[in-house]
């Protein structure tokens, strides 16, 4: 089933939540708060908001692995908007993350869909099945 997003004009960063979350209390927290609420759907494509953070999250079809160049050692994918890394101190540096993770940048909106588990944007997919 193909599940979409509308992605407002902006950059974006796709990566793994693991690489996102500082290793923290807040960091730790935050993550707990996350597998609760995703793992209620986890074969849905989720727009959730935590500690005032909004994101998309989806999992992948066969759990750990690298799909076109991203890694994940937790079975998911996160997309958030950079905006989101900017104001919240949740996040690791933009140096730390950008070396595992994909920016995607839109001067115009745009859509972003899982079907499958494969996830697709506006000059990017990954596959995971």
């Amino acid at each position: 089933m193909k599940q979409s997003y509308k992605l407002k004009k902006g950059s974006y960063i796709i990566c793994d939540p693991a690489v996102l979350i500082k290793k923290n209390d807040d960091g730790e927290e935050f993550l707990q708060k996350l597998w609760k609420i995703f793992y209620k759907h986890p074969n849905e494509f989720q727009h959730l908001k935590i500690k005032g953070v909004k994101f998309l999250i989806s999992r992948t079809e066969g759990g750990d692995g690298v799909f076109n160049g991203l890694g994940t050692d937790t079975g998911v994918f996160m997309i958030l908007d950079v905006k989101e890394i900017e104001d919240h101190d949740l996040f690791n540096s933009m140096e730390h993350i950008i070396k595992h993770a994909k920016k995607l940048s839109y001067d115009h909106d745009t859509e972003v869909y899982v079907e499958n588990f494969n996830i697709y944007f506006e000059g990017f997919e990954i596959i995971t099945e």
